[in-house]
């Protein structure tokens, strides 16, 4: 056999001669030459010297579990081990420079039989056995040469060494294969997209990306000829009545021939933004109440006020006073009710009384059995309490009848008395032309006098013949 010089020291472990590097460089320098040196060299421990064997080398380079020519037996070429027995008969567990410790299958130097990058050489820490150790590389079993596959220095595994895009840490691809060896094809892949209805996602499916499927498509837009939804279809579920998207247009929801009449007028509506429909009429005015004395026709039928007294509300200053000396009603008014006493000391036909407290009242004098009828009004004029009258007079509690006068600052019922001033509100009650317009409408005739008061009526007697005023 030929002998030639080798870069490998003594008894060093296997650790040091395949990875490992010295301060001075001389162990590198040795895997070096033992990486040049040709298969099947094997390493004199005491000489120092490579030893070229007859026989040529021959290597197993995709092989996981290597096939010991001679023995037969097999071993997991550089997975990790902590002892001799988890590397079998025909392996040894050898200490590599990086510190971890792995399985090395036994070699026959004259005919080698090693995996990959690995090479037979002897390790004189073993007594002298010959192992496939990684000279001058890294124990990792790595046809495709991507770093993973097997062994303690793969950085993963590695399910088809016939391509080096395929391993544990590549990025799973829609493709119909396994890319990141976890036994799983596609899964769960999607990425976004973007449709002109909006922002998306695909789909993996069958190693193909899926039609981008839009979350929130936009409403379809009737009349623009455009698949605004995404869903294949142009302007579907538009009417053959559109209209126009944000057009406007005049519109009146008041009764026909009202509009453009006193206070009425038409308002303004949008088409929808999707052209479908018309929206709601805005800013329109329709026949409302008459409201007397706005000189407004507020209802829209040509005329102003109408149904609104004309009366004059009589004001009096300097105490009470007499309308007509010869009327022949008379009408009380406040708000606290109370004892009511009257003098009838002129013939008298009808009285009035407008409360919103209970009332007692009592007829007195000379000409009160002429009295014929008593009409009693207000929210509690049901309780009402009268007394005096002639025999077979008639005595009406009408409780809150609705108000014969359309006056926007009284009540639309009768419920009570409280200031004379016209204009002014009574606080819910009814104003004073509103109190004169009832009693004339419902007892007829002539007033002789009126009197309106918003205290209790208890405490004085009103004579007939002295009239009546604010109180």
């Amino acid at each position: 056999m030929k002998r030639t010089r080798a870069g490998l020291l003594g008894a060093v472990w296997l650790g040091a001669l395949g990875c490992a590097q010295s301060s001075d460089g001389r162990f590198q320098r040795d895997f070096d030459d033992a990486a040049t040196a040709p298969d099947g060299v094997a390493v004199d421990a005491v000489t120092r010297d490579v030893v070229t064997p007859d026989v040529p080398a021959r290597d197993v380079p995709t092989a996981v579990d290597v096939v010991i020519p001679d023995g037969g037996a097999r071993t997991a070429t550089c997975l990790p081990c902590t002892t001799q027995e988890q590397c079998g008969a025909e392996g040894r567990c050898v200490a590599l420079a990086s510190g971890q410790r792995a399985c090395l299958p036994i070699c026959n130097p004259d005919v080698p039989s090693c995996p990959g990058t690995l090479r037979c050489v002897l390790d004189v820490a073993l007594s002298n056995a010959p192992v496939c150790a990684p000279v001058g590389g890294v124990c990792c079993i790595d046809p495709d040469g991507d770093m993973h596959g097997v062994g303690v220095a793969c950085r993963g595994a590695d399910c088809d060494e016939a391509d080096p895009t395929v391993n544990a840490s590549a990025m799973e691809q829609c493709n119909g294969r396994d890319d990141n060896c976890n036994r799983a094809v596609d899964e769960s892949l999607t990425r976004a997209c973007t449709t002109p209805c909006g922002e998306g996602t695909q789909t993996c499916f069958n190693a193909n990306w899926t039609a981008c499927a839009v979350s929130s498509p936009r409403m379809e837009v009737c009349g623009n000829g455009m698949d605004d939804d995404c869903d294949g279809m142009t302007d579907e579920g538009c009417s053959t009545a559109t209209c126009t998207a944000n057009a406007t247009r005049s519109c009146y929801p008041g009764p026909t021939g009202t509009s453009g009449v006193g206070a009425c007028r038409a308002g303004t509506e949008r088409c929808a933004s999707n052209g479908q429909s018309w929206g709601a009429c805005t800013g329109a005015v329709v026949p409302a109440s008459e409201t007397c004395g706005n000189n407004t026709d507020d209802d829209c039928d040509g005329m102003v006020d109408e149904g609104c007294s004309t009366m004059t509300v009589p004001m009096c200053s300097g105490g009470p006073q007499v309308e007509d000396s010869a009327g022949n009603y008379m009408v009380l008014a406040n708000y606290d009710g109370g004892d009511l006493v009257i003098d009838v000391d002129v013939p008298l036909r009808s009285v009035g009384v407008l409360a919103y407290e209970p009332v007692t009242l009592e007829l007195r004098g000379p000409h009160a059995a002429a009295v014929q009828r008593v009409h009693v009004v207000g929210y509690n004029s049901m309780t009402a309490t009268v007394r005096g009258a002639g025999t077979g007079a008639t005595v009406e509690r009408a409780g809150m009848p609705m108000a014969t006068l359309a006056d926007s600052a009284g009540n639309t019922r009768m419920v009570c008395g409280s200031v004379c001033a016209p204009g002014t509100r009574p606080g819910g009650c009814n104003t004073l032309a509103q109190v004169l317009d009832y009693f004339q409408q419902t007892l007829g005739g002539t007033r002789r006098a009126w009197h309106l008061q918003y205290r209790t009526f208890t405490g004085g007697t009103f004579r007939v013949s002295a009239g009546g005023c604010c109180g």
